[in-house]
């Protein structure tokens, strides 16, 4: 079953790319060259809006969604992409962990927490989440043990 699941969000994948391909006119005005040369036709928003449209239950495009907003800084587009990612499938640990640094980036101090707490229950040894607990925590005023922040830590 889950092999067949892999093939089906592969080929959403691959469409979604081919769309993308297909959509670029080099000689279009909408091209815009980055610094590394690569040429966009559309702003690559669009294209996971698209793929979200397509396929409303796209987990990995909603997921794309948010972190495109989120290198955009348009945190609180990336928070909702993220947070319906994180509805189709509560079980992947990076989406949590994902709003998680991000929530903590903006200070909405609980909210982070609740993330990290998340992603903790999917993913109890997430290195990344306990350091960041240990970040929230003390600017919480609610400092954890010294020893027991090392504890949770691989150091």
């Amino acid at each position: 079953m889950t092999h067949t699941k892999h093939n089906f969000s592969l080929f959403y994948t691959i469409l979604f790319l081919l769309l993308f391909l297909i959509s670029c006119d080099k000689n279009s005005k909408d091209i815009v060259s980055d610094y590394a040369g690569s040429i966009h036709c559309k702003p690559i928003e669009e294209y996971f809006e698209f793929a979200t449209d397509l396929k409303p239950i796209f987990v990995r495009a909603r997921y794309n969604l948010g972190l495109v907003y989120r290198d955009l800084n348009q945190l609180e587009k990336a928070l909702l992409a993220l947070t319906n990612a994180e509805k189709l499938n509560p079980n992947l640990a990076y989406i949590p962990s994902t709003r998680a640094t991000i929530l903590s980036n903006m200070d909405q101090l609980d909210e982070a927490k609740q993330a990290t707490d998340k992603t903790l229950e999917i993913e109890p040894t997430d290195q990344h989440m306990l350091h960041l607990l240990g970040f929230i925590t003390p600017k919480k005023k609610n400092p954890l043990n010294l020893f027991e922040y090392i504890s949770l830590i691989d150091v």
